[in-house]
């Protein structure tokens, strides 16, 4: 695999960690239990400043290359491409109503909230589902060492704000969730 498709493999990875937080707070909700409000809006921060603003882009460099050699996926590609332009601002949307319900400037009931949550995992896991099992191992197979050339390029460096070698520390408490799962 190349390193930069392990590199979004790994993001997805780790996206599909932080939606099992999530999954985990829809079944509290369901169970009348207390969301952790502050969870979710620190996972739906890091979403909207590193999937959306940073993996994505990534993503978007290496459709373009193969765009270009593999013109018979254009269609799935743009669809992608396209996601990648809308899923910002559900993020955007799904964070704003998680604030609105903390500091009260909105109140919303534990179906709609359950209802909100699925449908923001939901579109999370179909769009990694789709690139995952589509687009990524058509990518493997048909970009040579020049397309993976001009990719690279393209690409700015930017470190995971959590999962990377330094966590930032607006997500410590996430990080330490996370840990703390995992051991």
């Amino acid at each position: 695999m190349h390193r930069v498709m392990a590199e979004l493999h790994q993001d997805h990875v780790h996206l599909v960690r932080l939606l099992d937080l999530l999954d985990e707070q829809v079944s509290l909700v369901s169970s009348d239990g207390d969301p952790d409000f502050f969870l979710m809006i620190d996972i739906a921060h890091f979403i909207h400043n590193y999937p959306d603003l940073v993996h994505h882009p990534k993503e978007d460099q290496v459709y373009r290359v193969f765009k270009a050699r593999a013109e018979k996926w254009v269609d799935v590609v743009n669809a992608l491409l396209a996601e990648h332009q809308s899923i910002p601002a559900v993020t955007t949307e799904f964070s704003s109503m998680l604030e609105a319900a903390v500091n009260g400037s909105s109140i919303i009931g534990r179906n709609e909230l359950k209802q909100k949550i699925q449908d923001f995992i939901d579109i999370q896991r179909e769009h990694m589902e789709k690139e995952e099992k589509t687009i990524f191992p058509l990518i493997e197979k048909n970009l040579n060492e020049q397309d993976w050339a001009d990719v690279e390029s393209g690409l700015v460096k930017a470190d995971d704000p959590l999962f990377g070698d330094k966590v930032e520390a607006c997500y410590d408490n996430l990080y330490q969730l996370i840990k703390y799962e995992s051991d």
